[in-house]
């Protein structure tokens, strides 16, 4: 019979909170953006991640969308 372990937090807090304020900072620095530039801006970090942390100020209403999906 497999042993059953636990799952473990892949990160702490506190690692997780960096990763977040590293994609916000990279935001409040400019009045409007492509993802594109953002991943690029952040090239150590995976792009899914950037992308969710956008969906979810999107989503928060912190921000809005202009032109043409």
């Amino acid at each position: 019979m497999p042993k059953i372990m636990r799952k473990r937090k892949p990160r702490s807090d506190a690692e997780r909170f960096s990763r977040y304020q590293a994609v916000v900072n990279v935001l409040l620095r400019k009045e409007s953006f492509y993802k594109p530039d953002i991943y690029a801006a952040l090239k150590n970090e995976e792009k899914t991640f950037i992308g969710r942390v956008i969906t979810e100020l999107f989503r928060d209403g912190y921000l809005t969308q202009n032109g043409l999906n």
